[in-house]
């Protein structure tokens, strides 16, 4: 029988406490077995409603024998240094997206990851969700002919003033918070890397990082794609890919809120089709995978490379805008 992998939570803010617990407690062949925050009294309290340990020390979390993976929730200008205690010792890391900063940092994680021979994931959930198989098998049947243009958008009202988010020193702004999930779900169904990135990021008055953006991406298969995200707008939450006979659009497509269909419509000149999608927690799925990875070096050299990428991409769309 497999043993289950023993788990350790790094960070307890309100996203860990409202997704990343919850998963973790629900996922099979993971345990949960304690959790670490600087915030001792938060710390504790949750340790005690998710029946897990609590550590006040980060040190004493990487010190125990039973942690075999910690997912790392902290803020993104704390991946870096965070991830990489994790990975010196000697533990499989799991990291909240964006993985660091900079692509620099990134490369740096995983060739200590490698070196170390311990598995480098970050998380984007849709990529799991079973909406997005269907969109590949959708993509793959030719039912919407050749893939031409794919439109996604993702924005939200602002969040309160002194959410981490906002924050230029704890890696905050929009691009790595949102614009993050845009190009990992474009390139992934365009089934390859933009071959050039045209980029525009905007910094609403009042805030010192980047609250919306939009790209427009190309191709060498020549499909194209536009993309649009950022803070201070209604909520929209949407993707549309258009082919050579019909196009098809979901709508929640990254996050999932609850009670929201999650079925595909294709359209055409002629007529309407539903393609249903059943719900599914993406970060459990996504979990599985991870903890797949602990067991299958295949598996684990292609989750380092696509956090590579993922971060290599931001980058690019950085770049492009400067």
């Amino acid at each position: 029988m497999t043993k289950n992998i023993g788990v350790g939570l790094w960070g307890v803010g309100a996203h860990a406490r409202r997704t990343v617990l919850p998963a973790l407690d629900r996922t099979p062949g993971i345990d949960l077995v304690g959790l670490t925050s600087r915030n001792a009294e938060t710390a504790a309290g949750q340790a005690r409603q998710w029946n897990c340990r609590h550590w006040i020390s980060p040190d004493d979390m990487l010190a125990d024998d039973g942690v075999q993976a910690v997912f790392v929730a902290t803020p993104t200008g704390l991946h870096f240094e965070h991830g990489l205690r994790v990975i010196e010792a000697g533990r499989h890391l799991w990291s909240e997206k964006a993985l660091t900063v900079t692509l620099g940092e990134t490369e740096k994680l995983a060739a200590a990851a490698k070196q170390r021979c311990v598995g480098l994931c970050t998380v984007c959930g849709p990529l799991y969700h079973s909406q997005f198989q269907a969109l590949l098998d959708l993509i793959s049947s030719g039912k919407i002919g050749a893939l031409k243009h794919i439109s996604a958008e993702f924005g939200f009202p602002h969040l309160e003033p002194e959410n981490i988010r906002y924050r230029d020193d704890l890696g905050g702004g929009a691009l790595l918070d949102v614009g993050t999930y845009l190009l990992a779900l474009a390139a992934r169904l365009a089934g390859e890397t933009p071959s050039d990135i045209r980029c525009r990021i905007e910094t609403e008055a009042g805030y010192e990082v980047d609250t919306s953006g939009s790209a427009s991406l190309s191709f060498a298969n020549g499909i194209e794609a536009n993309l649009d995200w950022g803070y201070g707008r209604p909520y929209r939450n949407a993707l549309t890919l258009s082919g050579e006979l019909a196009s098809a659009h979901v709508s929640p497509a990254f996050s999932k809120p609850e009670g929201r269909s999650l079925d595909i419509v294709v359209r055409n000149a002629d007529r309407e089709q539903t393609i249903g999608v059943a719900d599914c927690d993406q970060f459990v799925e996504m979990l599985t995978v991870f903890a797949d990875s602990l067991g299958d070096v295949a598996l684990m050299d292609r989750l380092r490379n696509d956090s590579l990428a993922q971060q290599a991409l931001i980058d690019k769309t950085r770049l492009s805008a400067a």
